[in-house]
């Protein structure tokens, strides 16, 4: 049986929450960020956020400013 492929996306909006783990971007989405890697964005950097979503959870495989 073959893993389960997450899904991708991208997003737009504004850093609104930084954490040692994870970002808040825009109303309320929350994206993990990959071990031992932090946003160092300052708040209300308008950000562009690729990720994969798996069981849930949005991680994050780039976040550049826009």
């Amino acid at each position: 049986m073959r893993p389960a492929v997450g899904q991708h996306g991208v997003t737009y909006g504004k850093l609104t929450e930084a954490h040692p783990d994870r970002i808040v971007v825009g109303d309320g989405g929350v994206f993990y960020l990959p071990e031992g890697t932090t946003c160092t964005y300052p708040l209300g950097t308008q950000l562009k956020v690729v990720y994969t979503e798996r069981d849930g959870r949005k991680h994050v495989e780039s976040v550049v400013q826009v």
